[in-house]
Parts: C-alpha cells; sequence; structure tokens
C-alpha cells in the first residue's frame, strides 16, 4: 500500500534491505516502483545471485517466472528455489531457465511443483538448459526400471532425487528385465544420500527388487524417510523377508514403511517383527491385506513391547482374532507408544474387544478403528463404552460392528466425559432408538466435531432430535446421515440440510407401515 511504502522510504539503505528480506519476491516488484531507492535495495538483494519463490508459490506462473528471470543480470543466478509453486509447469520452467539467462546456475530445487513428480525426460531438458548445473533437487517418476528410464539417475551427478516414484512399464523378456533390476539398483545406491521417499507401489515387486531396496535401506548414508513397498510378492518367500528384515535391523533412519497386499504371512511377520523391535525411527507400518493371522500379530505385539519409536500401526484386511487382540493389549500394557491402531476387517469378537478395551487406560492411543468386525457386537461396544473416558482416544471408528442401539445409548452416556473429537457409527441398524440416546446427549459434547451415522435406518423422528442436538452442540462440524430413511423435503429434513453441517445424500424410502 501507499501508506507502509511511504514508512519504508522513511528507513535508511541498510535497513530497506533488511526488511526486504522479510517481504517475498512479489512484494519487492511492486516496491520497487516507489522509487530508486527501493529499486537499488531490491537490486541489491537479487545481486547475491540467491532467490527463492517459495514465499510466493501460490503466485508464481510460467510467464511471471521468465519475466523475473529475464529482469535479472545474465548469468547473475546462482541457486534457483520453485519447490511448492503449484502454478508452474515442468515445460514453463525448462523454457525459463533456457530463454532467462541461466547459464552459470549451479543449484536448482523444484521439489513438489505443479501436479505430479517430474519425469526423467522432463529432468533431462533442465539439466540440458543450464549445463553449469552441480545440484538439481526434484522429486521423479519414471516408467519402468530399464536403464533408458534411469539413465539420468545413474551417469548424472548434478540430480539429486529427494522422491522416486516407480510406475508400470510394459512386460518386458528377461533379458530387459534383468537390465532393469541392475538399473533399479545403480540408480538407487546413487541418490541414497538425497532419496527421502521411495515409491514402487505401481510395480510388481519381485525377488530383485527387494534384494536392491534392501541394499539401500542397509547402506551407510541411505536418507530414506518413507518406503512405500506394497505388492511385494516376493515377501512371501522367507529368504526375502529374512534379507529385507536383516536391511531393516541394520537401519536407523526410515520413518514410515508400507508393505500391504505382500502377501506376507505369519512367519514372514514375525520375522520383520525382529526387526521393529529395536529399530530407532520408525513412527508408522502398515501391512494391510497380508495374511498375517494372529501368530503374525502376536509377534508384532511382543515386538511392540522393547520399541518407542512406532505410533501407527495398520492390520486391516489381515485375519485377525483375539489372540492379535490380547497381544495388543499386553503391549499397550506395557508402555507402548502406539498413537494410532487400525484394525478394520477382521473377525475380532467381543472376547477379544473386552481384553483390548481393559488395557486402553494403560495406553496413549488417541485413534482406534475397528471398522467391518461384526463380531465386537453390543457386548464389545459396551466394553469399550466403560472404560472410554479414562482414555486418551479421540478418534473411534465402529462402523459396521453390530453396535445396535443398546451399545448406541451407553456410548452416548459417556461421550461428554471423554476426549472424543470424531466417532463414527454407520452402518450398525440403530434406527431412531440409537439415534434419540445420541441426539440427546450431543448438546454436551463439548469436543466432538464429527458424528458419522450413515445407513443407520434412521427415520424421521431420528433426525428430528439430532436436528434438535445439532442446534445445541456449536462444536459438530459434520453429522453424516447418507443412506438413511429420513425425508429431504420434509420440514426436518430442509432445516438439517439448511444448518450446512450435514450428509443427506442418498437417502432411501420410508419402510411401508403394515
Amino acid at each position: 500500500t501507499m501508506e507502509s511504502t511511504s514508512q519504508l522510504l522513511a528507513l535508511p539503505f541498510d535497513l530497506i534491505d533488511v526488511t526486504l528480506q522479510y517481504l517475498d519476491v512479489t512484494d519487492w516488484l511492486v516496491a520497487c516502483m516507489s522509487c530508486k531507492l527501493v529499486l537499488d535495495a531490491v537490486n541489491h538483494i537479487l545481486s547475491s545471485g540467491e532467490l527463492s519463490l517459495s514465499r510466493c508459490a501460490q503466485t508464481v506462473t510460467d510467464g511471471w517466472l521468465i519475466r523475473m528471470l529475464q529482469r535479472l543480470p545474465p548469468g547473475s543466478l546462482r541457486t534457483l528455489d520453485l519447490s511448492e509453486c503449484c502454478l508452474l509447469t515442468k515445460h514453463g520452467i525448462a523454457r525459463a531457465l533456457r530463454f532467462g539467462g541461466c547459464f552459470n546456475l549451479e543449484e536448482l530445487r523444484v521439489l513438489h511443483v505443479g501436479e505430479a513428480s517430474w519425469s526423467v525426460m522432463q529432468l533431462k531438458r533442465v539439466v540440458d538448459a543450464c549445463p553449469s548445473l552441480r545440484f538439481v533437487h526434484a522429486d521423479c517418476r519414471t516408467k519402468g526400471t530399464g536403464p533408458e528410464q534411469l539413465d539420468l539417475l545413474m551417469s548424472d551427478t548434478a540430480v539429486r532425487l529427494h522422491k522416486l516414484v516407480v510406475q508400470r512399464a510394459p512386460p518386458a523378456a528377461d533379458t530387459e528385465i534383468s537390465l532393469s533390476e541392475s538399473a533399479l539398483g545403480t540408480a538407487l545406491l546413487r541418490c541414497k544420500e538425497s532419496l527421502v521417499e521411495l515409491d514402487t507401489r505401481a510395480i510388481e515387486g519381485d525377488k530383485g527388487t527387494v534384494e536392491h531396496v534392501s541394499k539401500l535401506i542397509s547402506s551407510e548414508g541411505c536418507a530414506l524417510r518413507r518406503l512405500v513397498l506394497p505388492g511385494t510378492a516376493a515377501l512371501r518367500n522367507e529368504d526375502s523377508a529374512q534379507t529385507f528384515a536383516t536391511a531393516l535391523s541394520s537401519n536407523e533412519g526410515l520413518e514410515v514403511l508400507q508393505l500391504g497386499c505382500s502377501s506376507i504371512t505369519s512367519s514372514g511377520a514375525s520375522t520383520i517383527a525382529a526387526a521393529l523391535g529395536p529399530h530407532p525411527s520408525l513412527r508408522s507400518l502398515e501391512l494391510h491385506h497380508n495374511p498375517l493371522l494372529d501368530a503374525g500379530a502376536i509377534s508384532l505385539g511382543t515386538a511392540l513391547h522393547g520399541n518407542r519409536s512406532l505410533r501407527h500401526l495398520a492390520m486391516p484386511f489381515t485375519g485377525l482374532g483375539d489372540g492379535a487382540c490380547a497381544a495388543l493389549a499386553l503391549a499397550l500394557r506395557c508402555g507402548s507408544t502406539l498413537d494410532e491402531l487400525d484394525l478394520s476387517g477382521n473377525m475380532l469378537s467381543a472376547d477379544g474387544i473386552i481384553g483390548l478395551a481393559e488395557a486402553l487406560p494403560h495406553g496413549v492411543l488417541t485413534s482406534l478403528a475397528l471398522s467391518a468386525n461384526q463380531g465386537i457386537g453390543t457386548r464389545g461396544t459396551l466394553a469399550l463404552a466403560a472404560v472410554l473416558a479414562d482414555t486418551s482416544l479421540s478418534t473411534l471408528r465402529l462402523d459396521g460392528c453390530g453396535v445396535r442401539s443398546k451399545g448406541c445409548s451407553r456410548l452416548a452416556s459417556v461421550l461428554p466425559k471423554s476426549r472424543m473429537q470424531s466417532l463414527d457409527l454407520s452402518a450398525n441398524e440403530m434406527g431412531d432408538l440409537g439415534a434419540w440416546e445420541l441426539a440427546w446427549r450431543l448438546p454436551e459434547c463439548k469436543e466432538l466435531t464429527e458424528l458419522r451415522l450413515a445407513v443407520n435406518e434412521i427415520e424421521d423422528d431420528g433426525a428430528s432430535e439430532l436436528l434438535t442436538g445439532l442446534q445445541a452442540n456449536k462444536s459438530l462440524r459434520l453429522l453424516d446421515l447418507r443412506g438413511n430413511r429420513i425425508s429431504v423435503d420434509s420440514t426436518t429434513g430442509l432445516e438439517l440440510v439448511a444448518t450446512q453441517r450435514t450428509n443427506m445424500r442418498f437417502q432411501r424410502a420410508a419402510r411401508p407401515n403394515y
């Protein structure tokens, strides 16, 4: 504004220079039009050879970038940071570098630019446009793992990959597969000191992939923090599982590990669990859709006794039963640091949940997902309700768990005393009775922000009480009522929609009265 510009002009030149450091580049361009003094200060900053546009990432476009680079003295720029500039395109960046006088550029940061990671070909254009580049910090995606896809990563020492996403390539001959495995291994080891995230979810991980990834995470100086390795069928093999577990045990930096849909058996889970126990940095482990069974979960639960880093453990759809509940309950009692636990889609019964519920007050869990475990039923729900006020749980998912109206009544009675912020009771056939119990307690639930009651046979009577409760509760931001039997054209239905805090889509017809 004119007022702020006049205040800037009142400062000595050295203080103008310091003040400009706290503004982004777009502010510089506006301020430098006010007078020659500010213009000189802006030119003085730009003469340093360093330019970061991450502060104004939401406004930088292709045209803006090339005009900015052309404004600089040719060859003056040494370091350029374009990270998080979501409006830029890869083609626009390469064009700006080619025609913006960046022939002396030495370091370029282009992380999370545009809508997707860089392809190898796009990175080649950038490197070709700036022959003096020594460091290019980027995320990259490749279609396959052959030498022709990874040659830049294997040969150009300027490229410092922070993220690599490997996509599926067309079927190849045996000789091509062998070359691909070799190329992937070489590329991973060359990028080990900069690579923070590796995602191979789009390829079928074979034994060679497991070996190369194992060499990467066990190598000295490995910077990898997030490893997404689902669908790696080779891990069902005991030798491959042992190779990976041995590498994991020697790693000290990995934080997130995803191994879903990898056919890991209870034996493989036991092998991985042995490496999990002493791991100093792993925060999240996802093992969804693996046939772990109780034996595998028991091994993982036992490993948690000595682990003080793991915060998130996901084992949905892994064939777990009450033995898994007992093992995890013991881990919570023994000081496990687990913050989030996902046991959805398994075979848990009320007996297993009763044991797990009794251990909840001894742990630090804030999120518990038990979706699609019909065996929990009313008895298991009552056990959870009995301890809910004494736990640190803020998120609880019981959708599809056979809760029914009696379970809803007991949960509703303890909700005001709990820390619950998000509760999912969808697909439990609670009907109007369950909806009434929850609605009557809503005004007292000061921390609840999300309540999901989709597909619960709730009709207009239940909806009317929920509307009254919602109007008395100012903290609730979402009430999910999809797939019930509420008349959307009724006064209650229209008022629920008018609150803008409800989801009323896909209502079914009311049940006929016989």
